[in-house]
């Protein structure tokens, strides 16, 4: 007789059952969830009462599983979404688990999970699980009478979010299904209920809490009822509380650790105590050994890649009657980890703020070069062709190569000349009459074509000196008065323009640059005292921060070449025009370790273990994690002369890789 055949005719009498009463018998006997004091009796009751577990109680994955099932506060893989949905938010990575084991009478028991992680919105997550068994024989004096399946199903939806102080929360809706069928009938039965978990993660960065976990669950909080036709069953609940301790072994490439569980029922009120500890090779191989409720499972793991393949052998319970069976886990992470996430989007929102810039200025750009295109004209048509030829240089200046305003400008220059021999020809008419008003005419027309000549070629307060001297011999002349208020108007704006390039210049730190813009403008007779003054204080500002770069740069020369007195000399110079430059600061603080240097042994154990994993990592080239550990030992220790001469090694080796 088959080994299936053997198990369940030890049950054969459970088939003259109705069909609720037969599922119950079928799978209590290829799970015997009944707990630590499990019979073969308790399996087979048939009242509300009949299981005190649920069907799916031992757990999932072959990491959690080597572990005895102490994983309740572990968030490592997507068999969290099973084991405390709290922990859902804690992956740093989308992952995915696949498990399978196979069970008693030829039963197998199979999870696929994953876990959707996000940057803001908390961690989002699907896992599907499955018992089930085929062919199985009923059987009446060895007589083979017909064969019986059973199956259940579980459906997870759930979600995780961290909260502040170190904790976590999460909550599953489950979908939990039964199908059953023998020779004579078969019949399906459905239930909802929820999961609910909490997970504590203190930050220490020392202490006994370092690396510390605490999770709490209660499953089944919302007892799926599932309905059977004949009978109703809900699924009890099932309250645990769980924790976990990591300690780096080493040079902190290798970990050991601690995981313990207690989990009491609803209906069994016996506690089950899960322990189990892990030991990982530099996170890239792992042995496992625990006791699932005074029952040994081993375990071990391997990571490839993004890849997690793990393994567990051990039985499901004490009954006797289950022999041992053999667990397999595939998990993947997936895409970014949320730190590379939120980079990428400070990256692209950096991106968006500079193309936004960037069309605002060219919109505005069109825009003030169409509004003085329509002022041009509409003073074209007027005829107040000097008014139209300020509006199209400024055009021009907004589009030094449009064809249409370059065509414009030479217009205005053929009309004003035009102009101009006209009035010469109506001066010279009235010479012989007004000797005096044609010398006036005369001179005032004369001044004007050399203010028009200057103006020209944008010499702008020679033109309005001009025009002014012509103004004091024809005091009434509204044009004149007009091309000087004109004139002024655009110097204001070309001192507001360059004032405006000067100060982005000095924004890019182009201090010298700016410097000169402001230089060019600042003695200019028709700037206002205000502004002058304004000018003096930022350009004495910008030479102060030439000298404040220089004296840097001078400091990082004499420190690049060990001179380390002079160095100080010049830090402390460019600290006195910037005391809370934490750049210069730092620069200053090394240049003063090294020229009060020691040969002194590390003052503590932390100190030294630091510096070796900070050496081992520089040794991988891991030059960015080796500096930050470096950093954190040098102010412990600013005179070491080891700390200092690797902090300087790794600065340079990072600085050669990048470039």
């Amino acid at each position: 007789m088959s080994n299936k055949k053997s198990c369940f005719y030890k049950i054969s009498e459970a088939f003259n059952a109705p069909p609720v009463r037969y599922r119950w018998r079928v799978i209590g006997f290829l799970f015997l969830i009944s707990g630590p004091g499990s019979s073969f009796s308790q399996t087979i009751n048939t009242n509300h009462d009949a299981g005190v577990e649920s069907i799916f109680s031992q757990g999932v994955g072959a990491r959690a599983l080597g572990l005895g099932g102490a994983y309740t506060a572990v968030a490592n893989d997507a068999s969290v979404i099973y084991w405390n949905p709290a922990g859902i938010d804690l992956l740093n990575k989308k992952t995915a688990s696949i498990f399978y084991s196979n069970l008693p009478a030829g039963g197998q028991f199979s999870f696929l999970g994953y876990a959707h992680t996000t940057v803001n919105l908390g961690a989002f997550a699907f896992a599907a699980l499955r018992v089930g068994t085929n062919d199985i024989e009923r059987t009446d004096l060895n007589q083979i009478l017909g064969t019986g399946s059973y199956s259940q199903t579980q459906f997870l939806f759930s979600y995780g979010k961290q909260l502040p102080y170190n904790l976590a929360i999460g909550a599953s809706i489950k979908l939990e299904q039964q199908n059953w069928g023998n020779f004579e009938e078969t019949g399906a039965g459905r239930g909802v209920g929820a999961d609910m978990g909490l997970l504590y993660k203190p930050d220490f960065s020392t202490g006994i809490l370092q690396n510390f976990s605490l999770g709490v669950t209660i499953k089944n909080a919302i007892p799926p009822i599932i309905g059977a036709g004949l009978d109703d069953e809900a699924t009890p609940r099932m309250f645990k509380l769980g924790w976990a301790k990591s300690i780096f072994i080493g040079n902190d490439q290798s970990t050991l650790s601690f995981l313990g569980d207690i989990a009491q029922g609803e209906r069994n009120k016996n506690y089950k105590i899960h322990f189990g500890t892990e030991y990982s090779f530099q996170g890239r191989a792992m042995l496992r050994a625990g006791f699932n409720n005074n029952e040994l499972v081993f375990g071990a793991g391997t990571v490839v890649d993004k890849f997690r393949l793990d393994y567990s052998f051990g039985r499901y319970g004490s009954a006797p009657e289950i022999p041992s069976s053999h667990r397999f886990s595939v998990t993947i992470e997936i895409g970014r980890t949320k730190e590379e996430s939120i980079r990428l989007a400070e990256i692209q929102r950096a991106d968006e703020i500079a193309d936004s810039v960037r069309i605002r200025s060219i919109i505005e750009r069109k825009t003030d070069l169409q509004e003085h295109i329509e002022a041009g004209n509409a003073l074209y048509t007027k005829k107040e062709f000097f008014l139209a030829l300020i509006r199209f240089n400024q055009a021009k200046m907004l589009e030094p190569g449009d064809r249409t305003v370059n065509n414009m400008v030479a217009r205005c220059k053929q009309k004003i000349e035009e102009e101009r021999l006209k009035r010469e020809e109506e001066t010279f008419q009235q010479r012989l009459s007004e000797v005096n008003k044609q010398q006036q005419k005369s001179f005032v027309d004369g001044k004007i074509q050399k203010a028009e000549s200057y103006f020209a070629n944008r010499q702008w307060e020679e033109a309005i000196a001009e025009w002014e001297l012509a103004l004091k011999s024809d005091p009434d002349n509204a044009s004149i008065k007009e091309y000087i208020s004109e004139t002024k108007t655009l110097i204001q704006k070309e001192f507001k323009d360059t004032i405006n390039d000067a100060q982005r210049l000095a924004v890019r730190q182009k201090y010298v640059d700016a410097i000169g813009k402001l230089q060019k403008i600042q003695n200019s007779s028709q700037l206002d005292e205000q502004t002058r003054n304004q000018i003096g204080r930022d350009i004495l500002l910008w030479r102060n921060r030439v000298s404040m770069e220089d004296a840097y740069n001078k400091g990082l020369r004499d420190y690049n070449d060990r001179n380390y007195v002079e160095a100080l000399r010049n830090f402390d110079q460019a600290l006195a025009l910037s005391p809370q430059n934490k750049t210069y600061k730092k620069w200053r603080d090394r240049a003063d370790s090294w020229a009060n240097v020691k040969d002194e042994p590390f003052a503590t154990d932390y100190i030294r273990n630091q510096y070796k994993k900070a050496s081992l990592l520089s040794y991988k080239k891991e030059y960015k994690l080796a500096k930050e550990i470096l950093e954190s030992i040098y102010p412990l220790q600013r005179y070491n002369r080891d700390i200092l001469q690797s902090l300087d090694d790794v600065e340079n080796a990072s600085r050669n890789l990048s470039k």
